[in-house]
């Protein structure tokens, strides 16, 4: 038996959720007067360039040198060309225009800068590069929030050694993965609702106690999602088989409880920290089936561990303390003068009561599922227009970390993609499992594919043995 909690997630501070991606050079321009960073496929910028500057950004390549790096960043400045805008906070340009500026003798200068200068995306969609958050990123927080839920209502003593924290999950939760009470809680992943917009900004270091001077931390480009998006989901609460000696079963009031302990404390605490600093904290609207959850990169290492049995590493210091001494915040400029405008990162409200959302939340969800029912029909004429290629000779790989399987032409390094880890296994031959999912290493393979214009689709996957 199980119970399926159809859930929306809002965010209500700034969010990033790692993916191992960055915006290359050669795919996307900045557009000054907007405030915007304008993104495309490469593949579409090099169809549309002239041959005379094909064959200048060719030797720029060439060159393979730190500073053909900064070359490519200033040929990418006039291209003008549509795509997806990313909205930039006002430092960004002040940044860039510096970046570009520098001399390009000083090598070592010129790498260290242009490394500081990656900007890391958030978690997204192969197929239509929209933000979503991992059902992992939820399940991790949900579970960090039980474990402070059990550790309030015991007297459990502290664990030592390098797997203190493992120890200390198996005595909160009674053994092993096969009677871990969690292996019956299945988050799926949340999907964007309505538009749901992204920002670039610096994530910026603060000290808590000496708010004078300045944390040792680089700052960091993220891009994040903006507060006031929705996501939704489901959160699967499955009663666990018989035999499978789980002794205290998770049950949704269990889950929902641990949160509103949990990070509503977080939330108080935090809140303290900002306010000694000179920064407003968040006024975020909890209760009636509102729940506090804190997910994505710079939540806080307070947020990510077990409340008296915190091992935090400081910066610079030979033992572990049981808080950290800085915060990571969201801001505009990279070297802040003011501290007002700063914000948190990684905090979310959960529902699973549909009914208290407001107007405009609900107006959102009704005009996403007509969005949807327009998507359903659109893939069905691509299905018509589309044409079937077949990749005797093709490379495969997997991304764990959005669920897509990519399939590149040895001929013509084309990419097709599927995501989707069930839909992608269901298509994979078996031999392949262990080198392509386990070691994660490219496998060769023949490819069927799905064109339709620029876009490829795999559709089915060969050994070629």
């Amino acid at each position: 038996m199980k119970t399926v909690l159809k859930c929306v997630i809002k965010t209500v501070s700034p969010v990033h959720i790692g993916c191992d991606e960055v915006y290359e050079p050669t795919a996307f321009s900045v557009d000054e007067r907007n405030l915007e960073l304008n993104v495309f496929s490469p593949f579409d910028f090099l169809y549309q360039l002239p041959e005379n500057e094909v064959a200048r950004l060719t030797e720029i390549c060439r060159e393979g040198s730190v500073s053909s790096l900064l070359k490519i960043y200033k040929f990418m400045r006039g291209v003008k060309l549509n795509g997806r805008k990313v909205r930039l906070c006002p430092g960004f340009i002040e940044h860039y225009n510096q970046t570009l500026g520098m001399a390009a003798r000083d090598e070592r200068k010129v790498s260290q800068e242009l490394n500081r200068f990656a900007i890391e995306r958030t978690a997204f969609l192969a197929n239509d590069e929209k933000p979503y958050i991992p059902g992992s990123s939820v399940k991790g927080s949900l579970r960090t929030a039980y474990l402070n839920f059990l550790v309030g209502q015991r007297n459990v003593p502290r664990q030592s050694g390098r797997d203190a924290a493992k120890k200390l999950e198996r005595v909160l939760l009674g053994g092993k993965f096969a009677t871990d009470p969690f292996r019956c809680i299945k988050v799926s992943d949340f999907k964007p609702v309505g538009k749901v917009t992204t920002r670039i900004v610096y994530a910026v270091n603060e000290k808590k106690d000496d708010p004078g001077k300045r944390a040792r931390g680089p700052y960091q480009i993220l891009e994040i999602v903006e507060p006031g998006s929705l996501f939704e989901g489901t959160i699967t609460v499955e009663h666990p088989e018989r035999g499978a000696n789980i002794k205290n079963p998770i049950t949704r009031k269990a889950l929902f409880d641990a949160l509103r302990y949990f990070y509503g404390n977080e939330k108080v605490r935090e809140d303290r920290e900002l306010e000694n600093i000179g920064i407003k904290a968040p006024e975020i609207e909890t209760g009636n089936g509102l729940y506090l959850l804190r997910i994505g990169r710079h939540s806080g290492a307070e947020s990510v561990t077990i409340e008296g049995h915190r091992s935090i590493k400081i910066l610079g210091q030979r033992q572990n303390a049981s808080r950290a001494t800085t915060l990571w915040l969201a801001s505009d400029t990279r070297k802040p003068v003011e501290k007002a405008g700063l914000k948190p990162f990684g905090w979310v409200m959960l529902t699973d009561n549909l009914s208290i959302l407001s107007d405009d939340m609900e107006k959102v969800l009704r005009s996403s599922e007509t969005a949807h029912k327009k998507a359903q029909y659109g893939r069905q004429m691509e299905k018509i227009c589309a044409r079937e290629i077949v990749w005797d000779n093709a490379y495969l790989t997997w991304t764990p970390q959005n669920q897509t399987l990519t399939a590149t032409s040895a001929e013509k390094a084309t990419k097709a993609t599927v995501t989707g880890k069930e839909k992608v296994e269901k298509m994979v031959p078996e031999a392949f499992y262990k080198k392509l999912f386990k070691k994660r290493k490219s496998v060769s393979a023949k490819v069927t594919v799905s064109q339709l214009g620029n876009r490829y689709e795999i559709l089915k996957i060969e050994d070629k043995g």
